[in-house]
């Protein structure tokens, strides 16, 4: 049976529609995680999770939590996106890997 919690990424990255500063509503390319649509959220974060090596990233906790490390260790790593948390990470770190 085929596994249907999955949702296949597009290939383009997905537009974000936000409000600037005053107000106005304006169109672009999402830039992390958070600003996908909800139903894109979860295999986003799964195929980061293949790509960057871990076993599980989650949304709202950072990734370095999620590698069973502290934020100590993270800083000693030298891997910046470990102090990311899933909804923070930028979709360039893995989209089209």
């Amino acid at each position: 049976m085929a596994d249907t919690s999955r949702t296949e990424l597009p290939v383009d990255i997905p537009l974000y529609e936000g409000l600037d500063g005053d107000g106005h509503e304006y169109t672009r390319q999402a830039f992390t995680v958070g600003e996908l649509p909800e139903h894109l959220r979860k295999p986003a974060l799964q195929k980061a999770a293949r790509v960057l090596g871990f076993e599980t990233i989650r949304y709202g906790v950072p990734l370095y939590e999620s590698a069973g490390m502290t934020k100590a260790d993270a800083r000693k790593d030298g891997r910046a996106f470990l102090e990311y948390r899933g909804e923070d990470l930028p979709l360039d770190y893995f989209w089209h890997r």
